[in-house]
């Protein structure tokens, strides 16, 4: 077991090489094998590497340090143990067939590599009974993140891609789900209004009344977005929202989010009843819940989830752990599992997800266009008004859902027709990859506070 004066002295190693300013985020992101296992024994993590950077500071007259810190949720996971994951599978083996499409760029088999990696984290979760990366336990399913935007830890450096084959990769995401930027006209105006929530709100209205007409009517929605944020941002508003998870949704996730979750013919909207199809699918009975999501059904055919939404209220993320990460992920590859297992097998078709994490909210894609591989893409990051004075956040947080609508009711529409085909081919049945079963007491240990 390590000590304090190991995991002092450790900092002490990195602190005298250190020319810019310390801070413990920077010293994790020196050495975090080291950090991580000189972390294995301590049941207050944050506390106690705090305790440590303080007294280096202030015993030595630090005045060149930053308060960045880690990702403590990092640290715990590789702490927690996984043993389950592996002994109630057994492991889905991956076998390459010869007739599918693998990811290949510059000559370069991406999907072995990834697969790859998947036994590597395999290896480890067995040997060890503990992973350390959100990247390692998304691979026990084929899950790989191809970030663009820093989203998490760095994942080329993690997976092992040299640069100019990541870049390639990350250019094949983005190309085939770009956000456009919204029209100047439209964001004009929300900067008027947002300037006018800060120092004038009785102008806000009148402001809203000046949004452009747009072609295929996303305005309105804005319109209406901007119109419930009045009621909920006005001068005189609780801000006791940020304390429960249900009143942080009405209070700053619904006006913005539910405006562009209107429903259509094609389109159903589901709270926190909404069953995630290939979650319970696979499990063969109750399956797993999503706070909000966004359903295919029409007369008969059988519902297909097109966005899921999970949500944590700045509390219970205050801590920078990140524990609906993983789920969501995870609810995001059984979805696409149940597009192809009920008859919607076309590669075009895909996921939408949204994690909200307090005021900040993050959309991922995920396709299944490759073997075993299930690309999952963070598009953006956009943030949530707090208070009527940071409505400025609101041009990138609308691009963001103009974005998600567009992606849902085109996917809908593939649904639909893909369905009515007659006879419906099935091309990717080989591509999937079962998942693993949810860990017993994966919740509990997954809560830990750092």
């Amino acid at each position: 077991m390590a000590n304090k004066n190991e995991r002092e002295k450790c900092f002490s190693k990195y602190a005298s090489q250190e020319e810019g300013a310390i801070s413990l985020k920077a010293f994790f992101q020196y050495d975090f094998d080291s950090a991580a296992h000189l972390s294995k024994d301590i049941e207050d993590i944050k506390s106690s590497w705090l305790m440590i950077f303080n007294k280096y500071v202030t015993s030595n007259n630090i005045q060149n340090f930053s308060k960045a810190q880690p990702d403590w949720y990092e640290l715990l996971r590789t702490r927690k143990k996984i043993v389950d994951y592996l002994t109630n599978n057994k492991s889905p083996t991956v076998t390459l067939c010869s007739d599918t499409e693998k990811w290949v760029i510059k000559g370069v088999p991406i999907t072995e590599h990834l697969i790859g990696y998947r036994q590597e984290s395999i290896d480890k979760a067995s040997n060890d009974g503990k992973l350390a990366s959100i990247h390692e336990e998304l691979s026990l399913n084929c899950i790989f993140l191809i970030d663009s935007i820093n989203c998490a830890s760095n994942a080329r450096l993690i997976y092992g891609f040299d640069e100019d084959v990541w870049n390639e990769m990350v250019e094949e995401c983005d190309e085939q789900y770009h956000i456009k930027d919204l029209p100047m006209g439209t964001i004009t105006c929300i900067h008027q209004f947002a300037k006018a929530a800060r120092k004038d709100f009785t102008k806000c209205k009148p402001i809203i009344k000046q949004l452009p007409d747009d072609l295929f009517g996303y305005n309105e929605r804005i319109e209406c977005s901007l119109r419930s944020l009045i009621d909920t941002h006005s001068p005189d508003a609780s801000e006791k929202a940020i304390k429960m998870e249900s009143s942080f949704t009405l209070d700053a996730i619904d006006p913005v989010l539910l405006p562009f979750f209107k429903e259509t013919d094609l389109i159903t909207r589901k709270g926190t009843d909404g069953q995630v199809t290939g979650s319970k699918a696979r499990r063969g009975k109750v399956g797993r819940f999503a706070d909000l999501s966004m359903v295919f059904e029409f007369a008969g055919m059988p519902e297909q989830i097109l966005v899921i939404v999970e949500i944590k209220a700045p509390s219970k993320v205050a801590d920078g752990s990140r524990p609906d990460f993983i789920k969501m992920a995870n609810e995001m590859k059984g979805s696409i599992d149940n597009f192809i297992e009920e008859g919607f097998d076309d590669d075009e078709i895909f996921a939408t997800g949204i994690l909200v994490e307090g005021f900040k909210c993050t959309v991922f894609v995920m396709d299944l266009k490759y073997q075993a591989t299930y690309r999952l893409m963070p598009r953006c990051i956009f943030y949530l008004p707090q208070s009527r004075h940071n409505f400025n956040v609101l041009p990138e947080a609308y691009e963001a859902m103009v974005a998600v609508r567009q992606w849902m009711v085109s996917n809908a529409r593939r649904c639909f027709a893909f369905y009515r085909q007659k006879p419906r081919k099935v091309t990717r049945k080989n591509y999937t990859v079962t998942s693993f079963g949810t860990p017993k007491n994966h919740e509990k240990e997954s809560s830990s506070t750092a």
